[in-house]
């Protein structure tokens, strides 16, 4: 189809040949449809100026929302055996990033020859997944944190390493990792922890990565579920606040997969009715944080 060049499609075409994969410019606004085929969100001229021109991208259009900075840091691994395992500025192999090869700067800079100092402070990292996205409170758990360039040198020697914060409102939270390679990080995160929604970025020398959600959950557990007649009461701990109406279908006392009434709800106790429910039966309470199990047993005779 040709050379394109000065703008982010000389990289950015849909390419599932050999290699790593190429997507196109569509397929890598982040996942907000901009862009994409028949969306109505956003505006296809924020970036591309005159889009009757559907062949180039020019890269002052690009910048309008990716920093020059960003831009300049952004590296992942390759397969290069000088560096295995590493990220180096300048001496990575063509077509895994925008600093690692000469090549790679071709692209926008079309009249670049390589004569100009080629090097980079800390590149971007780039968080992938969590091994877990919910944690109990008052338990210390090591999270494992995947992704690309979570270290990498600059041509002059320097080392870069990361950091992880946790963010909640306005405490922050940072952390070392006991382990780092290129593509993972092992942090353990204390026991300490309140109960709550935590932002989780990974941080290198000012650089900082793209959002991930870790949720701190309280203990959850049933100590009995005592049934007198239709009623069934059930103590514990964790189950939170009564269910808003439109998760009842989903959160609530379930016995044999038939949802109960709820007369009362706390953090502590439940109270609900039902028919279905029978000695040596297991009720299960699905609450925000998670399901807990237990067998109904008869509750102890009145007494005048």
């Amino acid at each position: 189809n040709g050379v394109i060049v000065q703008g982010c499609e000389a990289c950015h075409q849909g390419n599932a040949a050999a290699g790593p994969v190429i997507f196109s410019n569509a397929e890598t606004h982040h996942s907000t449809g901009l862009g994409q085929p028949g969306s109505t969100v956003g505006n296809c001229s924020w970036c591309h100026g005159d889009v009757t021109d559907a062949t180039r991208t020019n890269i002052r259009d690009c910048e309008n929302c990716h920093g020059i900075a960003s831009l300049h840091n952004i590296q992942g691994d390759s397969p290069n055996p000088a560096n295995l395992g590493r990220v180096v500025a300048s001496n990575e192999d063509a077509g895994f990033g925008h600093v690692g090869n000469n090549w790679d700067c071709v692209g926008c800079h079309y009249s670049w020859t390589g004569t100009a100092a080629q090097d980079t402070t800390a590149t971007f990292p780039f968080v992938s997944g969590l091994n877990t996205n919910t944690v109990t409170v008052g338990t210390s758990t090591v999270l494992t944190i995947s992704g690309q360039s979570f270290v990498n040198e600059s041509t002059l020697g320097a080392s870069y390493t990361p950091v992880v914060t946790l963010t909640r409102g306005t405490d922050v939270l940072t952390l070392t990792p006991f382990s780092t390679t290129v593509g993972e990080i092992q942090v353990t995160l204390p026991a300490t922890l309140a109960v709550g929604l935590y932002d989780v970025r990974v941080e290198k020398s000012g650089t900082v990565s793209n959002l991930k959600s870790l949720t701190v959950v309280p203990k959850l557990a049933i100590s009995n579920a005592i049934l007198t007649s239709q009623t069934l009461t059930i103590s514990g701990l964790g189950f939170g606040k009564l269910p808003s109406a439109e998760y009842r279908g989903y959160l609530g006392v379930f016995v044999g997969g038939i949802q109960a009434k709820i007369v009362s709800w706390s953090d502590t106790k439940i109270i609900a009715s039902s028919p279905s429910f029978g000695v040596g039966k297991d009720v299960i309470v699905n609450t925000l944080f998670g399901k807990v199990a237990q067998k109904m047993i008869p509750g102890g005779k009145k007494t005048r």
